[in-house]
């Protein structure tokens, strides 16, 4: 009875607990507010439910100072999945792997972004969820660019350096390049690691000087749901998409998953992917395309998270094409091709 009643009782939370649950709150206030706003008492305690935030002199005297909020946020990534949409440190990880950004001075607060040649990255970067100067267009080495001063996204390091968000920041930020009358994503050689364990094939870009590796749009067209509105819509604009459409067939042919995914091919299965007829007419059929993709990329394998983005898109494109016949695209077929 008596360890009952003990259970009833309620916890006394103690000063450190406290305290710990206010520093939680900054960190999260840092980044949606910035390093002027984030100690104002109302802003902290939107982020503190269920806690009477003191004002500042208390918050002094308990410790939570900017440094103490700055090495909580280092510490761990205080938001949960999609709640900031798609940006995440692991995103800016892979935005500053592709070259499209990069850290300004010994603050982690402070970026140059090269909008010049990406636009579509300055008009996400314009409308931020979280905090975030974005200043006036200047020049550096004959490029624009743009300072974007007090966000805080690269403060954490990601939760999986070769995560999904890492990769789809690194294809978001990709220059674009036209090789032999074909669009590609150029991206400097430090990719080449996430690259291999993402098991995107790439080539090396004989058209530079400098050493750079030429990625399908195909991937980033895949990836679209893990970016920012702009970001994704570029990645599903691409005119003549290099490796295009033999990539997709050869994806449809052999990592798919049964034999629906031949009967019912089209255009519309896939990004930058052609119907049967178009595969019959310039490679002999699916299957021969998916040949000479394997020959030309020497791929084997996808990962799960690749496949599953395929049928995503497969299924989400043939619920909604008119022309689908019932049945066409069973959600059964679906469940046995992912391997539920």
């Amino acid at each position: 009875m008596r360890e009952w009643l003990e259970g009833l009782a309620p916890v006394r939370r103690t000063a450190a607990d406290r305290r710990a649950a206010i520093l939680a709150g900054a960190a999260r206030s840092l980044v949606r507010n910035g390093l002027r706003r984030f100690m104002e008492p109302g802003l902290l305690a939107l982020e503190c439910p269920g806690e009477a935030v003191p004002g500042r002199s208390r918050l002094w005297r308990m410790g939570v100072l900017v440094k103490d909020a700055k090495a909580e946020l280092a510490r761990a990534w205080p938001f949960r999945p999609g709640e900031l949409g798609a940006w995440t440190p692991g995103f800016a990880e892979g935005l500053s792997l592709s070259g499209a950004m990069f850290r300004r001075g010994r603050g982690r607060g402070g970026w140059v972004v090269r909008t010049g040649t990406r636009p579509w990255l300055g008009r996400d970067l314009g409308r931020l969820p979280c905090s975030g100067r974005l200043r006036s267009p200047r020049t550096l080495r004959g490029r624009e660019v743009r300072g974007l001063y007090d966000c805080w996204l690269g403060a954490c390091p990601p939760a999986d350096p070769l995560g999904a968000d890492v990769l789809a920041g690194l294809l978001a930020g990709a220059l674009r390049a036209w090789r032999g009358g074909r669009e590609w994503l150029s991206l400097p050689p430090g990719a080449a690691g996430l690259l291999g364990a993402w098991k995107v094939p790439w080539s090396a870009d004989s058209g530079q000087t400098a050493r750079r590796l030429l990625v399908s749009p195909f991937w980033g067209a895949l990836a679209w749901r893990l970016m920012p509105e702009a970001c994704g819509e570029a990645a599903r604009s691409s005119g003549r998409p290099g490796g295009c459409p033999e990539l997709p067939l050869a994806c449809w042919r052999a990592f798919a998953g049964g034999r629906w995914c031949l009967e019912t091919v089209c255009r519309r299965g896939l990004p930058y992917c052609c119907g049967r007829r178009a595969a019959a007419r310039y490679w002999g059929g699916v299957r021969a395309a998916g040949r000479a993709a394997f020959g030309r990329w020497g791929m084997t394998s996808v990962r799960p998270e690749v496949r599953a983005w395929m049928l995503d898109w497969a299924g989400a494109s043939c619920r909604a094409c008119p022309r689908a016949k019932p049945g066409v695209f069973p959600s059964e077929g679906l469940d046995k091709a992912s391997g539920a």
